[in-house]
């Protein structure tokens, strides 16, 4: 009995084995179908791709010039136009963060991959680099206060809705009320916001408004 059992599991094995195999072969095929595909799809726009590559480095666009070509270069293991490729990026690279209009955080990124792409370059990128990392993070800063403005005044244009904290209501529209009325019990704080001349009321039930009357 014992042997009959090691010997079904013994072909059961084998036939996990064997599929193993087919599914790691069929793997393989896909793979090979989907590379011969994409290899295809290069050979075929290639001379559209170098056509758009030349104009947009004439264009003085090299970072555009350098996408224009996509992943083809690798694809059709084209040594010279990869080459031609990796230095329109880096002189894409270079275009960007030696502009003093762009924003620090573009100048930092288009170093830090240039960095990334030439890592032999770090010694002549590292001064630039530590020059651009505490811009970059004022600049992220300001620009966040920037937004954070902005959508404030956004608020103030907008009137109120149900549902809204008694801070998006001041800074809406509607802004500071004339008068508060409160009254409190064990479990909800009310509170009345009267707007005198004719502005209307609004009822908040634990700092959440609940009600409008105009």
């Amino acid at each position: 009995m014992a042997i009959a059992i090691i010997a079904i599991l013994a072909k059961e094995s084998d036939r996990s084995t064997v599929s193993a195999a087919e599914q790691a072969q069929f793997e393989k095929a896909r793979s090979d179908s989907a590379a011969a595909t994409s290899r295809r799809s290069c050979e075929e726009k290639k001379t559209l791709a170098v056509a758009d590559f030349e104009k947009l480095m004439v264009a003085g666009k090299p970072g555009d010039a350098a996408a224009a070509l996509g992943n083809c270069p690798a694809i059709l293991q084209d040594t010279a136009l990869v080459e031609r490729q990796r230095a329109a990026r880096a002189k894409g690279w270079e275009l960007v963060y030696r502009d003093g209009k762009r924003s620090p955080v573009d100048r930092l990124a288009a170093v830090e991959a240039a960095l990334g792409a030439d890592p032999a370059a770090s010694a002549s990128f590292a001064d630039l680099k530590r020059q651009l990392e505490p811009k970059a993070k004022a600049w992220r800063v300001a620009e966040e206060a920037r937004l954070q403005r902005e959508e404030i005044q956004r608020r103030k244009r907008e009137g109120v809705s149900i549902g809204m904290t008694q801070e998006r209501v001041l800074q809406s529209s509607w802004g500071r009320p004339s008068k508060v009325n409160r009254t409190t019990t064990a479990r909800v704080s009310h509170e009345q916001w009267v707007y005198e001349g004719g502005g209307g009321y609004l009822y908040f039930d634990n700092g959440i408004l609940t009600a409008i009357q105009n």
